[in-house]
């Protein structure tokens, strides 16, 4: 009988297998059948990487970009006055906020009450009235090219291959690596800061754009270049680009800064729970809301705290961040009941404070 249900399990086993095996055959045959060029899709890497596939699909990159029925399904809601007939794709709608392109491939701007913000559940005016091209290349879709106007839309600048940051964006073209068998010479491995760059600033990766008290949404790459911490790390020493957000972080600080974490661990801070990045890397950036004065909605990479009272966070127009983290945003964003002569006087015993 033990015998029996040994062979019983075993037959089972290979049964699974042999289904899994041709679910998997099936997938890539369908892939490579559908390709686009020499673009198979990220359902086809996600016959091998199949955990990979999971955590980018749950990660904002693939959903920069989405299809309206896609975002109705996602439980994007509408701006007033519109039916999802009247919409093309949906900008974002993962993190911080949605907006829409209309049929014609222009962001629907129409009376403002047009993107909408995630975290407060409200609608704000994006460019109000404005005439506004879809011209978000390459940072929302995979293989883009500035040439042309996808599926023939007047508002749109360009045209892509797929929807969304697919694994291919940051791979290069996979159709050779799953006709080798996932030969690692057929695929591209970029560990370099600048492949992140490449999404992660606006327009000059020297300069950090800002308005209205806030560094400006996707400029980690840039306060990462003046931080100082590009000399010695990149981007995925901390971070799993497959992951999102807070997920990703791969070392904490106190990987590399132990012997000041054994001073901070003892602080009077330390023992209140204040963790390293709530004040080195403050929500002193915005994408969609502010929770209040000096709370944005993204962390800075920026990491070098200035306390001086003079310090000065942005250019004297407020259009460029200067490359540091001051009081305002490491210590009043809390102490908003002070100010930053009072921050000051804490210069240089903030670890040690008991």
């Amino acid at each position: 009988m033990k015998m029996l249900k040994t062979v019983i399990i075993g037959i089972a086993v290979l049964l699974f297998v042999s289904f899994t095996a041709a679910q998997d055959f099936s997938t890539l045959s369908t892939a490579l059948s559908q390709a686009k060029g020499d673009y198979v899709g990220s359902e086809a890497c996600g016959v091998c990487h199949a955990q990979i596939y999971v955590w980018v699909n749950g990660s904002g990159h693939p959903n920069k970009l989405r299809s309206a029925e896609q975002a109705k399904g996602a439980g994007i809601p509408l701006p007033e006055g519109l039916i999802w007939g009247d919409i093309w794709k949906v900008i974002g709608g993962h993190g911080w906020k949605a907006r829409f392109i209309k049929n014609d491939g222009y962001i629907f701007t129409a009376g403002g009450k047009n993107q909408w913000n995630l975290a407060t559940k409200t609608w704000g005016d994006y460019h109000k009235d404005e005439v506004k091209p879809y011209k978000c290349g390459p940072c929302h879709m995979t293989n883009y090219t500035a040439s042309g106007n996808q599926d023939y839309k007047p508002g749109v600048v360009g045209q892509w291959t797929y929807d969304g940051v697919q694994c291919e964006e940051c791979h290069g073209p996979g159709k050779d690596h799953v006709l080798t068998g996932g030969s690692k010479g057929e695929i591209t491995i970029d560990d370099t800061s600048a492949g992140c760059g490449k999404c992660h600033y606006r327009t000059d990766p020297a300069i950090i754009p800002a308005k209205g008290g806030f560094i400006k949404h996707h400029e980690q790459y840039n306060e990462f270049l003046k931080s100082g911490h590009s000399t010695l790390l990149k981007c995925v020493s901390c971070h799993d680009p497959h992951k999102s957000g807070g997920f990703s972080v791969k070392i904490s600080c106190e990987t590399c800064h132990s012997s000041v974490d054994a001073v901070y661990a003892d602080s009077s801070m330390g023992k209140a729970g204040v963790k390293c990045i709530d004040c080195h890397m403050p929500y002193m950036s915005k994408s969609a809301v502010s929770e209040r004065k000096w709370v944005g909605d993204v962390r800075t990479h920026l990491f070098n705290i200035d306390l001086s009272a003079d310090a000065q966070p942005f250019t004297s127009d407020g259009s460029q961040a200067t490359g540091i983290t001051t009081s305002e945003y490491a210590c009043l964003a809390c102490h908003y009941d002070h100010d930053k002569a009072w921050a000051a006087g804490y210069k240089g015993v903030i670890h040690s404070l008991k």
